[in-house]
């Protein structure tokens, strides 16, 4: 065994079952069903949308070991994507779905071959790079984007199959409950896979796993796409429950919080993705009695997480 993987092995590393994952999130499919309010319900979209981000980049960072610093710019992507299948296409809620993600996918795959021969801290470098080109792209290629001004009046597409209207809420919330189930099982087949075998391998020495038979180029690629076609369902809701999308919401703020989000959770870990993408969307909220110490609080309440728990709340895998 690898040096790095015996250090990890001692960590204790919490990683729930499928099933239980999945049980959790139909519990709080039945939110609604409370009488809560909008407030809440728009809280918990949110919180859904980063734990699916989480997922996202604890598939390229975590388990495959790429530090990505650009990862909002999958985010918008997908965003973008919907929102413009959506106005000019007029197509159902899952087809708009399928095309952010697949254009996402897409795109993170090309994005990899400028950093095939990178490694460590230059791969996060180049992911700052590409990051900030595509915020660019999106504040100026007005005629795509309307740049600054974002793509106002994007309308909740109802759910081809059945019909079924998706403009309220509740709807909403229940939409992305159910993207965030098949991100957890999509994810979830592929770390327990031998796809996610080999990223571990590459993460742990990619020297070693190359020597060893595995094609590194072939199977981070694969990472790339896996992770930009969740980020780019994420990006899809958040178009979706916003009406709006601009250039502002991903910038390298979003992608930090992000990485913060899957530092917290433990890397490699997707229900410590789900746990860090969940607390670091809600936590902010909770501290709003704070007033303007609240950001204050926030870093503090970051700061002794990772220093009494550096491996992360669920631990490293």
């Amino acid at each position: 065994m690898l040096p790095g993987a015996t250090r990890r092995a001692k960590v204790g590393a919490f990683d729930a079952p499928l099933p239980l994952l999945l049980a959790v999130i139909a519990l709080f499919a039945l939110l609604p069903l409370a009488s809560v309010s909008n407030y809440v319900l728009q809280l918990g979209v949110q919180s859904v949308i980063y734990a699916i981000l989480a997922i996202s980049l604890t598939l390229l960072t975590g388990s495959a070991g790429v530090l990505s610093v650009g990862h909002a710019a999958f985010f918008g992507i997908g965003a973008y994507a919907a929102a413009l299948t959506t106005l000019r296409l007029g197509v159902p809620a899952e087809w708009a779905f399928l095309a952010a993600g697949l254009a996402t996918a897409a795109f993170a795959t090309v994005c990899y071959w400028p950093t095939i021969r990178l490694s460590g801290h230059t791969v996060a470098l180049a992911t700052l790079a590409i990051g900030q080109i595509i915020y660019l792209v999106f504040l100026n290629w007005l005629d795509v984007t309307r740049g600054p001004m974002g793509i106002p009046g994007i309308q909740r597409p109802p759910l081809g199959l059945t019909g079924t209207s998706m403009v309220s809420l509740t709807a909403q919330y229940w939409q992305a409950l159910a993207l965030l189930a098949l991100a957890v099982a999509f994810a979830y087949a592929l770390v327990n896979s031998s796809i996610g075998r080999a990223w571990r391998a590459i993460r742990e020495d990619r020297l070693a796993a190359h020597c060893s038979g595995v094609p590194v180029p072939r199977y981070l690629s694969m990472a790339f796409a896996a992770s930009g076609f969740l980020a780019g369902l994420a990006g899809a809701q958040f178009a979706f429950l916003q009406n709006i999308v601009g250039p502002e919401s991903f910038t390298i703020d979003t992608s930090i919080i992000i990485i913060s989000m899957i530092v917290l959770g433990g890397l490699g870990n997707i229900t410590g993705a789900l746990i860090g993408g969940v607390l670091l969307a809600l936590l902010p909220e909770l501290l709003r009695d704070f007033a303007h110490y609240r950001m204050v609080a926030y870093g503090l309440i970051l700061l002794l997480l990772l220093r009494f728990r550096p491996q992360g709340l669920a631990g490293t895998r």
